[in-house]
């Protein structure tokens, strides 16, 4: 078996094509490519989803297949924006990605573009990965509104309860000092016009 292959005992036969048109050796070692693994932001991101991504994408370019992640943590308007194009079905503050306990991993130059048997292929790496780390992961290509190329903690609602969530007074002030209209409080849009 190549050093590359994902285990035969994990993939069904038809799978194997998929696993090997992910495979770029030289995008692995390319400049623009590691320049691009480490241009994400972390800043805010629960140690254990940063613990699992680390992992999970050494296993994938070990495996030569250039995979990145593309975002940790969105703020509230990102994830406004999201919803409101249907890109998600989460409203501010109800996306893991608002906590910083979700990540979105892509393929570097196809990006979202894969078939569904390669983001099946991915999903097992990324499974594996979780279950070495003790990680307990939820994967977004198992969900009925498929999203493969997300990952999160699958406690995140419980681990919000010891993050600081910022209170409607907090906010308010926060938006009127830099000058906004209109703001995003709990997945809702307030104006800071006084009445």
């Amino acid at each position: 078996m190549n050093d590359w292959c994902p285990s035969p005992a994990n993939l069904p036969g038809s799978h194997m094509g998929a696993a090997q048109s992910l495979v770029a050796p030289l995008v692995v070692k390319s400049v623009d490519y590691l320049n691009r693994v480490h241009k994400v932001s972390r800043d805010g991101s629960d140690p254990d989803i940063v613990d699992f991504a680390t992992a999970f994408l050494k296993d994938l370019q070990r495996r030569s297949m250039p995979f990145f992640v593309h975002c940790y943590v969105r703020s509230n308007a990102q994830q406004e924006t999201l919803y409101s194009q249907g890109v998600s079905k989460a409203r501010a503050g109800q996306s893991p990605h608002n906590w910083g306990m979700a990540c979105d991993i892509v393929h570097f130059g196809r990006f979202w573009e894969l078939t569904q048997k390669e983001w099946a292929v991915v999903g097992e790496i990324g499974k594996e990965a979780a279950r070495r780390r003790n990680i307990k992961i939820t994967w977004g290509g198992d969900w009925r509104f498929y999203d493969p190329a997300h990952w999160e903690l699958t406690d995140w609602k419980k681990r919000i309860t010891h993050y600081p969530v910022e209170d409607f007074r907090t906010a308010f002030a926060k938006a009127r000092a830099q000058g906004l209209s209109k703001f995003l409080w709990q997945g809702r849009e307030y104006t800071t016009e006084l009445a």
